[in-house]
């Protein structure tokens, strides 16, 4: 996930094998690793939020795949 950069998150069909890399607004990821990625994403904030930790980035980018694949509709 990079901020700014590439499609929104919601908008990937995360439903398949899958990685993310988070890093934060300091030192980021590496070029090699950013230049390695599959796809760029970014999560949609609203001007309010300028960006979201790392932590938070992640959280948000795991959910949104659990959500995709229907994780806790009538699963035990």
């Amino acid at each position: 996930l990079m901020g700014g950069a590439g499609a929104s998150l919601y908008d990937l069909d995360l439903r398949g094998p899958c990685a993310f890399v988070v890093g934060n607004e300091g030192a980021g990821i590496s070029a090699q690793v950013a230049q390695a990625a599959k796809v760029r994403a970014s999560i949609p904030t609203t001007r309010k939020v300028e960006s979201l930790n790392a932590g938070i980035a992640g959280a948000v980018a795991l959910f949104e795949c659990m959500r995709q694949r229907g994780a806790g509709k009538g699963r035990k």
